[in-house]
């Protein structure tokens, strides 16, 4: 046993000293040869990422969240957008399931005042507040018709929801230019439709239909597919109750009669239905001056017989029982008012501040239907005075938005439809 263990021991280290011969001589191969070796790891490296690729390419990625019924979570594969899978969200409850979220409001945590290229691409977190991008929005709907749901709630709980059964979003060369948005249908009201053909706006990009050298996104500190500005601003900033401002829905707030700011959470999502014979909806109803409503200070009317795109005016709710539209304000000699004809047939300046509505607008809303005018005056003591002339009166109390506010050095022009002939 003893020369047995010797023996072993003997065999052993033999083993060890022919084991240490080879990883000798392996280091010098290595040491003699790095610049083949390297060359063969990444040929290597170059062919695992071609059969990863191929791979990839086999395994049937879905193009939404409407052909799985459980995930909350999916990578989709849309080959208008990218050969690569991205990442979405999926509302698997609402409305039938199978959703693709492209838009989540609910906390502020996310900050939406941003630029173009933000906006492109996307930004946020899909657990959270996010924005899906542009690009991968005008891929998605240009891909196969789509449906559009937008999911309301305010901060007392009450839930509505629009849907629009054919949404589409052009390309960047377009500016992502809203094309279509089919019939809506829902409680909530629509405040999409007239939305309808307009491009994206940005802080950095101005689109809108704005003349003024006003631009929407930053008046609204958001980012939207504005016109001259909005009738919703989903984009806006959260919490901000400022009028315009602030996520918005002009709609939900008329549905359920609400004071307050009303929207807390909004999710757009898409899902992909094949439609036939779609047909566009119509022209959202909006008032034709600020006697239809009771608190807004600013307001987007219509009146046909000037245009058939709304414009927005300045509303006065506190003197004479309110529904005035302005239609000239001096206060403070910081707009030009030394103008020319056009100027005067357009109008000008900020509606914030000093303005002339424009005569085309007068004359359209005093040819619409008859109308007050009320006139107020102030001097450099604080003086009031009033006077009232061409004193109308009608069954519906429409201001023929303006008030004329008219300050010497101080004061206001207003115009009202309320008739009342003395």
């Amino acid at each position: 046993m003893l020369r047995l263990g010797i023996i072993f021991c003997l065999l052993a280290l033999g083993s060890a000293s022919t084991q240490d011969q080879k990883d000798v001589c392996n280091l010098i191969y290595i040491c003699d040869n790095v610049s083949e070796l390297k060359s063969e790891m990444a040929l290597l490296r170059e062919e695992q990422q071609h059969q990863t690729q191929i791979l990839e390419e086999l395994r049937p990625y879905p193009a939404n969240c409407a052909v799985v019924s459980k995930d909350t979570k999916l990578q989709i594969r849309v080959p208008e957008y990218s050969e690569d899978p991205f990442e979405v969200a999926c509302d698997q409850r609402s409305h039938g399931g199978g959703w693709t979220i492209v838009l989540r409001r609910n906390d502020g945590s996310e900050d939406f005042y941003r630029g173009w290229e933000d906006y492109k691409q996307g930004f946020g977190k899909l657990g959270n507040e996010f924005f899906l991008g542009l690009d991968k929005l005008h891929a998605m709907t240009a891909s196969e018709p789509q449906e559009l749901l937008v999911l309301l709630e305010d901060h007392e709980g009450v839930h509505k929801y629009e849907m629009y059964d054919d949404f589409k979003v052009g390309s960047e060369d377009t500016n992502y230019i809203l094309e279509s948005v089919g019939s809506a249908s829902g409680d909530a009201g629509d405040s999409l439709t007239d939305h309808r053909g307009m491009m994206f706006s940005t802080k950095d990009r101005k689109n809108d239909l704005r003349t003024d050298g006003d631009e929407c996104a930053k008046m609204y500190t958001g980012a939207w597919w504005y016109f001259s500005c909005h009738r919703s601003n989903l984009c806006g900033k959260y919490g901000d109750n400022t009028f315009g401002k602030g996520i918005n829905w002009y709609a939900f707030r008329a549905t359920i009669n609400h004071s307050s700011e009303p929207q807390q959470t909004q999710i757009l999502q898409l899902q992909t239905q094949i439609l036939e014979g779609l047909s566009q909806s119509g022209n959202l109803s909006y008032p034709s001056s600020c006697a239809v409503v009771s608190r807004d200070t600013k307001l987007l009317i219509r009146v046909p017989e000037y245009s058939e795109d709304p414009f927005e005016v300045a509303c006065d709710q506190r003197n004479h029982g309110g529904g005035w539209t302005i239609v000239l304000r001096r206060n403070d000699g910081s707009e030009d008012f030394y103008r020319g004809w056009e100027d005067y047939k357009q109008g000008f300046g900020k509606l914030g501040n000093e303005f002339f509505l424009g005569l085309d607008r007068i004359h359209a809303m005093t040819a619409a239907e008859p109308q007050e005018l009320l006139v107020l005056l102030e001097d450099h003591q604080r003086v009031q005075n009033m006077k009232c002339t061409m004193t109308l009166e009608s069954d519906r109390r429409v201001a023929i938005t303006p008030w004329i506010r008219w300050v010497l050095p101080l004061g206001m022009l207003v115009i009202h439809s309320d008739i009342n002939l003395e």
